[in-house]
């Protein structure tokens, strides 16, 4: 077997360790040079097998990515370990489909572009632990945070009232949904309708003209379309569970 297909096994395995609480220091008071010949992080249970391997090659995407493994296994460490077992026992793993799974993990780590999305994985891996969400929940959301800017996250999490831009984005990111609103000539919302389809899983354009679309020309009340965004259940899971505060 080789060392890549040895660290998705290990990747699995360790996060059920007690020696996950080794890791001390906060990723966020460290920099890259921290994973430059450091001597002291190979001997971490958790994290030196990694190091191990990533330090030879000593060039910046490794160093990028072996900070962000640090990060999403510094907030593990907050879950119980009896509960991370208890997770990775429910699984029912054989070295094979451990290995599928630590290969997406990792692969996922490895596409997080900003060093505050490795906390959103961990958090979202503890709802999963915890079974608030499932397997494939886990996935869906996490591959959302991926693809998403972090500073939009940010927003959405932080803000009540978000911008028809921002809502906008966040529907192709799939977590909200497209609605079609019966207004009146004052802007009054008469009846309003949620479409299924989100972001890019529907690759239909929608073209209205909001100032001639009218609903029904002879009503003199004057309907028109107007369109708006709603956060579905995908987006209401990353909200409760991924970018949470605290852990």
């Amino acid at each position: 077997m080789s060392k890549i297909e040895n660290l998705e096994i290990k990747v699995i395995d360790e996060i059920g360790r007690e020696n996950i609480s080794d890791l001390t220091q906060d990723y966020a008071e460290i920099g890259l040079d921290f994973f430059i010949d450091n001597e002291a992080l190979k001997d971490i249970p958790v994290f030196g097998t990694f190091y191990k391997i990533y330090k030879t090659a000593n060039n910046i995407k490794d160093q990028i990515f072996l900070k962000k493994l640090y990060a999403f296994l510094f907030h593990l460490k907050q879950i119980p370990q009896d509960k991370r077992i208890k997770f990775i026992n429910t699984l029912d793993y054989s070295e094979k489909t451990k290995q599928e799974t630590g290969q997406k993990l990792l692969l996922l780590i490895d596409k997080l572009d900003d060093f505050d999305k490795p906390k959103i994985l961990s958090n979202l891996l503890k709802a999963t632990i915890e079974e608030k969400i499932d397997y494939k929940q886990f996935l869906k959301l996490s591959n959302v945070v991926c693809n998403a800017y972090i500073g939009d996250l940010n927003e959405f999490h932080n803000n009540q009232v978000l911008s028809m831009d921002l809502k906008e984005r966040l529907y192709n990111l799939g977590i909200f949904s497209l609605i079609l609103k019966n207004i009146d000539s004052r802007g009054f919302p008469i009846q309003s309708r949620s479409w299924n389809f989100q972001g890019n899983e529907n690759k239909k354009q929608i073209n209205i003209d909001l100032d001639s679309t009218k609903i029904d020309s002879r009503n003199k009340a004057n309907f028109n379309l107007a369109i708006d965004f709603e956060i579905n259940s995908i987006g209401k899971a990353l909200l409760n569970y991924g970018l949470k505060n605290g852990s």
